[in-house]
């Protein structure tokens, strides 16, 4: 298949067609790498991008079970002076 570069801002820029989005499993999302030498330029998915955990892995990984976290109740005996009461 043979394609144009097309100008974008001050770069060039190449389409990939919908079936080969289709085949490889490419969208918007999907991270690439491209690689090239003295005759080629070769694009291939990426593993993953991100490089930073998300909180649920983080709570995962401390043993949260998916449920509401509740603060422990204190008793903090009867008002003295002018506290407001929740």
């Amino acid at each position: 298949m043979q394609i144009k570069a097309n100008k974008w801002g001050a770069s060039l820029g190449i389409r990939l067609n919908r079936p080969i989005l289709d085949a490889f499993k490419i969208d918007e999302n999907t991270p690439l790498n491209i690689e090239a030498d003295a005759e080629k330029i070769v694009i291939t998915k990426a593993k993953e991008l991100r490089t930073h955990k998300t909180l649920e892995e983080y709570l995962t990984e401390a043993g949260w079970d998916g449920v509401a976290l509740e603060p422990e109740k204190i008793d903090w005996g009867t008002a003295v002076g002018e506290e407001v009461q929740w």
